[in-house]
């Protein structure tokens, strides 16, 4: 099957789906919490959407279920942001500006993995995307995180498609990326072959739905950063002993596909 058909197979299972409005999503926003995820061949999204489908709501805004994401990654000169994850640093940071294409909304991000290993989120709205630090950026940072202020700048460019799940009591939601792309100084990657599964939980809970279809579906949870393994594939130097196991998964994964 092309990815067009595999494409259109995702989103006619979506449409099975109950649906959930973005004020309704926007009331557990998880801006703290655990974070698993899964790298899977796109092909294997239908049978996995399709055993939950009677579980979770999916988003729907203006129409559509599959949302476009931009975002612009920030890091210092010698990649220390890249760094502190290739060393499992704790606590480590993202910075990112990012919009969401379905309604033009903009905010400034900052990501940290806490040392207790949950995840925690601040950003503040912004009009447009950021695409150089600002009195205002350097501000949000030197609240939340001093060390980092006037040392970042804009490293690399992602956008990908999301469709966005939620458990009925909104203490879980599953976030699903395709279509992956990067992009830096006129070069581009693509990584159409396979979708990020991230579960984002209050607690952990091992009787989630879709985290019990995952497991008897032979998949398992593994550390995978966009931001990482995209300044990979564009900055293949960069030292990566740590992201081996992930770059050989999306090898094995992009190689079965032309198969």
């Amino acid at each position: 099957m092309t990815i067009k058909s595999i494409c259109g197979q995702v989103e006619d299972v979506l449409e099975t789906f109950d649906t959930v409005s973005l004020a309704e999503l926007s009331q557990t926003s998880l801006l703290n919490r655990i974070d698993t995820k899964f790298v899977v061949p796109l092909q294997t999204l239908y049978p996995i959407l399709s055993a939950v489908s009677h579980v979770y709501r999916v988003l729907r805004m203006n129409g559509e279920l599959l949302h476009g994401y931009r975002s612009l990654y920030f890091d210092t000169t010698d990649f220390d942001l890249y760094y502190q994850h290739h060393n499992e640093r704790r606590p480590r940071w993202k910075v990112r500006s990012r919009q969401y294409l379905s309604n033009n909304q903009a905010f400034f991000e900052l990501k940290a993995k806490c040392a207790n290993g949950r995840t925690s989120k601040q950003r503040i709205p912004t009009t447009t995307m950021v695409t150089a630090m600002t009195p205002e950026t350097e501000a949000f940072l030197a609240l939340h995180a001093p060390e980092l202020c006037h040392r970042l700048q804009p490293k690399l460019w992602s956008e990908y498609r999301r469709a966005t799940l939620i458990d009925p009591d909104g203490s879980e939601r599953i976030t699903i990326d395709t279509d992956l792309r990067f992009h830096s100084h006129h070069r581009m990657i693509t990584l159409d072959h396979l979708a990020i599964i991230e579960l984002k939980q209050t607690n952990a809970r091992r009787t989630s739905p879709i985290l019990q279809h995952l497991r008897a579906a032979g998949i398992r949870p593994r550390s995978f950063s966009k931001y990482c393994m995209g300044l990979l594939s564009l900055y293949p130097s960069l030292k990566h002993n740590t992201f081996k196991p992930s770059l050989r998964l999306i090898e094995r994964i992009q190689e079965a596909s032309h198969v």
